[in-house]
């Protein structure tokens, strides 16, 4: 992928100002394969987070390089920066922390009443203000 985007108007002056996640399922061999461009990935699984680092745009080398055996009770999310990013009235960004925080307290939750809670405590959190930046967030059971 980054090959072919040098030279785009993606890019500038070699370099890519853009998040990626891939992520592969082998329901034969029971495994996910994770690659993230500026972006990563946070597995829930038996109350315990395990982080998979994707890697910066100019230092990309493996296009797959995590690969973990697929747990029944896990839950699985992609996403960007920007959730974490938010800004409310204060002027205060939400935080990673707290980002992964929320993720872990929904571990009980229907993926739909994640969603629910997740966009809940995104307009709590923003009160009046409006997004200063894009959100995105892939969650899934497999």
């Amino acid at each position: 992928i980054m090959p072919s985007l040098v030279g785009s108007e993606m890019c500038i002056r070699d370099r890519c100002d853009m998040k990626v996640s891939v992520a592969v399922f082998d329901h034969n061999s029971k495994t996910l394969q994770f690659s993230g461009i500026n972006q990563d990935m946070v597995v829930f699984s038996n109350g315990k987070a395990t982080m998979l680092k994707g890697d910066i745009d100019d230092h990309f080398e493996d296009p797959m390089a995590d690969k973990i055996s697929i747990d029944d009770d896990a839950s699985y999310y992609m996403y960007s920066n920007g959730y974490y990013n938010q800004v409310n009235e204060d002027g205060v960004n939400f935080s990673y922390e707290k980002f992964e925080e929320m993720l872990k307290s929904v571990q009980g939750k229907s993926m739909p009443e994640q969603r629910e809670f997740l966009l809940g405590t995104l307009e709590n959190w923003k009160g009046g203000t409006s997004l200063n930046d894009d959100i995105s967030i892939i969650g899934f059971k497999l």
